[in-house]
């Protein structure tokens, strides 16, 4: 237990992500303590997996009281669409809708209470219900996901797959990319990358040796890239 609070006080910490399933084993005052990084910051949260087994006081409790409950679902799902409405978090993917191959296990119901906002919805039987929300929670941002079910609907290598699972992708990533801002894109340091063109994955490869070039990397400090057709 103390690992895990000197991990969520380090400086080096920069989001927290926590499996529904755990959540009866935290105290929810000493996460939201050890998230804090000043008298008005702290580092964004995520409750990912949830399901309809979820307990409803547990979501009441992490969203103060946004999010009721979390409801099963049994209805096929074709689509899945980024709200308009949190632009800072979905940025490029604002308002745009994707298939998905994998279905959310539950919906998330909302109080209309602790001005949540929602980020992705997905079509129900007769209206669009949430499955990623964030709410606000003693002046910390909570972000709340449903768990997706494996259901493979498109071929594994084609191109409709590729878009289609990308929806169980997304919301990990947008959160990712929102809580390390320029982190996350930006280098402390320049290195220099080299690039091998359609190399097969065999050793040796004609006259490349992966455990030569891996010895050369870590000698003189670069990255490789290796470069496949698609």
């Amino acid at each position: 237990k103390n690992e895990l609070f000197l991990a969520l006080g380090s400086k080096n910490t920069i989001a927290v992500i926590i499996t529904a399933n755990s959540l009866p084993l935290l105290e929810q005052t000493h996460i939201l303590s050890a998230v804090r990084r000043g008298p008005r910051k702290s580092i964004p949260l995520m409750i990912t997996g949830v399901t309809g087994m979820t307990a409803p006081n547990l979501l009441r409790t992490w969203s103060d009281g946004a999010i009721k409950s979390a409801e099963g679902t049994s209805w096929p799902s074709h689509g899945m669409y980024f709200s308009s409405g949190f632009p800072d978090f979905t940025r490029e993917l604002t308002s745009e809708t994707f298939p998905i191959a994998s279905q959310p296990s539950c919906w998330l119901s909302l109080s209309g209470a602790g001005g949540a906002k929602t980020i992705l919805t997905v079509q129900g039987k007769d209206r669009d219900v949430p499955i990623f929300v964030m709410s606000s929670l003693r002046n910390r941002r909570v972000f709340v996901l449903s768990q997706f079910e494996v259901t493979q609907t498109a071929p594994m290598l084609s191109p409709m797959s590729l878009t289609a699972n990308f929806a169980k992708l997304a919301p990990l990533m947008m959160f990712l990319r929102y809580s390390a801002g320029e982190q996350a894109w930006h280098s402390v340091e320049h290195f220099a990358n080299l690039t091998i063109d359609d190399a097969w994955l065999i050793e040796p490869y004609g006259n490349l040796s992966y455990v030569g070039l891996l010895e050369q990397m870590e000698k003189a400090n670069f990255h490789s890239t290796i470069a496949f057709i698609p």
